[in-house]
């Protein structure tokens, strides 16, 4: 990190500044916006986490997360470059009603909210990220209790996972342009193709001033809870600024949102923004 302070030190430090990098008339708002989850993290070089450091670690988080699930680690390319001694697990972390999730392996810390009902309203921008770097600092300070090394910032990590069933501005695939408009299905009279199934798409665009790049994905599901079509357009920007400044870690963030929420905006046709999800911005 350089000589900027430790990344917990900024979370309380600077948080009212950081409040104020994006107001909220400056983007795109929704009374009804299709986000089922939004994954906040970070990943860094590799910390020599033990087993008993994921008890005493949930010791911290259980009043709000009651719940502790292990999940098969996740090797990322941090890990790759390393020479594991033994594989190390990924912890889950779950609220309650399991709306929020934290996700903490020795090379990353992530944070979701997730919908799980139907009526799981998304608690918005700002309350997912006072939320995140209330548990990232909590993470933080536990690693400087525990004489373990502090966070060393590998890459930041920003998802939007959208959820479009069917029957919202589209009833096959045939009518993606209507939701999509850049994938629109030609419909002339002669085709060998009359439609398609299913879909899978990947677009890639790069974040500005070298800050990383946004991978907006879209493909074809089935919801779980009633077997509807789905379609999930997932939004994901990854990058790593520069450390000199005390607030680039949450200009980043900052950054990565503004161009989800236009990016998402720029994809999706306004006519189902106005009359499905009631774009209000």
């Amino acid at each position: 990190m350089g000589t900027a302070p430790p990344l917990y030190l900024l979370i309380t430090r600077e948080s009212e500044a950081f409040l104020d990098l994006t107001p909220e008339d400056r983007l795109p708002e929704y009374e009804n916006p299709p986000v089922a989850e939004v994954v906040t993290g970070v990943y860094f070089r590799k910390i020599p986490l033990q087993l008993p450091h994921f008890g005493l670690l949930w010791k911290q988080f259980q009043h709000d997360y009651p719940r502790f699930e292990e999940a098969p680690p996740l090797i990322t390319t941090i890990e790759q470059s390393d020479t594991p001694d033994f594989p190390m697990p990924r912890v889950w972390f779950l609220s309650r009603d399991e709306t929020g999730v934290i996700q903490v392996q020795n090379s990353y810390f992530l944070a979701n909210w997730r919908r799980v009902k139907a009526d799981d309203a998304y608690p918005r921008y700002h309350r997912v990220m006072e939320q995140y770097r209330d548990r990232l600092g909590r993470f933080s300070a536990f690693l400087e209790s525990q004489s373990l090394p502090e966070i060393e910032p590998v890459h930041y990590e920003m998802t939007y996972v959208n959820h479009i069933p069917q029957g919202d501005g589209w009833n096959d695939l045939g009518d993606i342009g209507r939701v999509l408009p850049d994938l629109s299905w030609r419909k002339e009279p002669v085709r060998f193709f009359s439609g398609h199934e299913t879909l899978n798409c990947v677009w890639g665009f790069s974040l500005p001033k070298g800050m990383g790049r946004l991978r907006v994905s879209v493909k074809t599901a089935r919801r779980r809870a009633d077997d509807v079509p789905v379609l999930i357009m997932e939004l994901t920007a990854k990058g790593k600024p520069e450390a000199s400044a005390s607030l680039d870690a949450w200009n980043w963030y900052s950054v990565a949102r503004e161009w989800i929420v236009r990016g998402f905006a720029d994809l999706t046709s306004s006519e189902v923004q106005e009359t499905v999800w009631k774009r209000t911005g």
